[in-house]
């Protein structure tokens, strides 16, 4: 997958515009619909993800959300976005895999925690910052069970990019109001002291952590990409010289600034883009790009382009003052071949062909599986 940010700052909207492809294997179906606030009872548990992940304990109310699923046939635990009726939105991009050994039954608690996070953050989250501290709450409590994930959350004054690795370690930092943050599915976080302090959460053993493991030598700065990605199995380099990573990263930049990157450079976090002002309709021609080569005068898909082969939905979260005028453009495939339709869950009925809500909750309860806990009925 991959996602922008651009901050309020340089987005023609004055407020955060946040873009997104979903890319994923085929065969699978898409499921759109409005998941209703509601009220559970005590003792109710999120159901848990299949075969692996600790079931958790729901909170009393929970808010609306507007839910994108990826299923085939169970649903795809990294792939479900949550709009929820405070405007805030949580997407994912794989972060490949991290240097965490994921045979340690020690790092997670019962399995862990994998779709329930999303989740989480889409039925609680009153703000993106609310957001990323329930993020940073479940992860240390329980752990992540996935080996590398980056979450996107964000509403219409900021964003954040939480950065997790499998276990109880994650680093999270908020996109710069004034550029756009590029997410190409590996870890872009490096020295933490590159941001401002207060824009910056990261796990109390974050840096012990590596450390202790030898993720990091302890000479010079600590850097969290360098210490914790790759996978023990084949090493860092894979993850950073992989081209559906880098390809796509050089790609953004030259979109972005009309430069091309070194190539012995550190990939940045954000850049300045060109335009002084980056409006909703940018974000579509940005998700819709590709990266050559050329075959009779048309671009040829590939997996080391923004729009890939492997795009199965592009979408653009176009936030208003209020959720309720909050547009969702959606392009039911790649950008470069659907039209982005325009939707504003929170006001507008959603159009019939895209609209599951009347089996949304029944979905919601079977999506992961579940194999234990209490579910509503």
């Amino acid at each position: 997958c991959m996602t922008f940010v651009a901050g309020k700052k340089v987005s023609a909207t004055g407020r955060v515009i946040v873009g997104h492809n979903e890319d994923d294997w085929p065969p699978f179906t898409l499921h759109h619909g409005m998941i209703p606030a509601r009220s559970w009872p005590a003792g109710t548990c999120l159901p848990a993800s299949a075969g692996c992940c600790k079931t958790i304990p729901q909170v009393p109310r929970t808010l609306a959300c507007y839910w994108g699923e990826v299923k085939f046939p169970q649903g795809d635990l990294n792939a479900a976005t949550f709009l929820n009726e405070k405007g805030v939105i949580v997407v994912s991009d794989s972060g490949g895999s991290s240097t965490e050994r994921m045979d340690d039954p020690t790092l997670l608690t019962e399995g862990g925690i994998k779709f329930n996070l999303r989740r989480a953050v889409g039925e609680r989250a009153t703000s993106a910052r609310d957001g990323v501290r329930i993020i940073c709450d479940l992860v240390e409590k329980y752990g992540y069970a996935p080996s590398a994930r980056i979450y996107t959350v964000a509403d219409k004054d900021e964003a954040w990019l939480v950065q997790v690795v499998h276990g109880r370690n994650y680093v999270a930092v908020r996109c710069p109001d004034d550029q756009i943050t590029i997410m190409p599915n590996l870890y872009t976080v490096y020295t933490l002291d590159a941001f401002p302090e207060k824009d910056v959460i990261a796990s109390p053993d974050l840096v012990e952590n590596a450390k202790r493991k030898g993720f990091w030598d302890g000479k010079g700065k600590f850097n969290f990409a360098k210490a914790y990605q790759g996978s023990y199995e084949y090493g860092p380099e894979k993850m950073f010289e992989h081209p559906n990573n880098t390809g796509r990263f050089r790609q953004a930049i030259r979109e972005l600034t009309g430069r091309e990157w070194p190539e012995w450079k550190p990939f940045p976090f954000s850049v300045k883009p060109v335009k002084e002002k980056f409006s909703v309709e940018d974000m579509k021609a940005l998700l819709s790009s590709h990266n050559g080569p050329l075959k009779d005068g048309k671009h040829v898909l590939s997996t080391w382009s923004i729009c890939s082969s492997t795009t199965i939905e592009s979408t653009v979260c176009e936030f208003a003052d209020s959720p309720k005028d909050t547009v969702y453009h959606l392009a039911l495939g790649r950008g470069c071949e659907k039209p982005y339709l325009r939707l504003k869950p929170f006001s507008e009925p959603l159009p019939a062909e895209i609209d599951q809500s009347a089996t949304a909750e029944r979905r919601l309860a079977t999506h992961v599986f579940p194999v234990a806990g209490k579910v509503s009925k």
